[in-house]
């Protein structure tokens, strides 16, 4: 009897020679056989022998991962687990032939210890960091254009708010390049934007009005020249009604943003 322990691909568990540490390959029967088992009054054949095998490579899969293989033409229920191109995922639906990943609506991958560490995340959640290559999963918020069906999760959950892309096929991501973030709320909805403008009011002089300016209170008192002075503030005033600005920021730092989209 030869066993191999210690691998998920096991192709052999049983021998074919009784005795022998190593037996003969074994070949897959026909898909009459595979479903005959064992016969009364028959020796113990090669097609016998690929049936236990076959077992004893699931069972062992399973005590070594604790989940088993996905498997295209099994049903599963709602909650079963199952292990797919190295993740684990749960089913969200009941499903048969629908393969595991990560946009797939009928399965929700397992969180790992990976993705503790600083790769995990939902899909359509903003971080910001001080380095520049996005994560595995992670896009830098420049405004590009993903397509709906590859990133179908992402564009069921922001839609085309910061772009139509292409106006069928893709969408755009957020762009956060030389933007500060608000938080939205009340007269600000998710992903509106505003122009860096705005005004300034001099103070002490207010709004353009009459002679020496409405916004101005008291009174100017002088013994000569009256009317000298009144004319140099009113061309003073005038010069310095609300004026419209650019660029008025804080002092700040840049970081870039991204964007879980898988």
């Amino acid at each position: 009897m030869a066993k191999t322990v210690g691998t998920s691909n096991l192709t052999e568990v049983w021998g074919s020679e009784r005795g022998a540490e190593s037996a003969p390959a074994l070949t897959a029967p026909t898909l009459s056989n595979q479903r005959k088992g064992f016969v009364a009054g028959v020796a113990v054949s090669n097609d016998a022998t690929w049936a236990i095998n076959q077992v004893g490579e699931k069972v062992n899969h399973i005590l070594q991962n604790g989940v088993p293989l996905w498997n295209s033409e099994t049903t599963y229920a709602v909650n079963n687990y199952v292990n797919h191109s190295g993740r684990i995922y749960r089913a969200v639906n009941a499903t048969t032939n629908s393969t595991p990943s990560l946009v797939n609506a009928n399965w929700e991958a397992v969180v790992l210890n990976s993705d503790l560490a600083g790769l995990g995340g939902s899909v359509g959640d903003i971080k910001m960091t001080a380095y520049a290559t996005p994560d595995s999963g992670w896009a830098l918020c420049q405004g590009q254009a993903y397509s709906r069906s590859t990133y179908s999760a992402l564009f069921a959950k922001i839609g085309t708010t910061y772009g139509v892309g292409n106006g069928t096929t893709t969408f755009n991501v957020p762009n956060t390049e030389n933007r500060f973030i608000q938080g939205a709320g009340s007269g600000r909805a998710v992903g509106t934007v505003q122009n860096e403008t705005g005004t300034v009011s001099i103070d002490g002089w207010g709004a353009q009005g009459g002679a020496f300016g409405a916004g101005v209170g008291g009174r100017l008192v002088v013994t000569s020249g009256a009317s000298e002075i009144g004319e140099a503030l009113e061309s003073l005033r005038s010069a310095l009604t609300n004026q419209t600005v650019t660029n008025v920021k804080p002092t700040n730092i840049a970081f870039h943003y991204m964007i879980k989209i898988v």
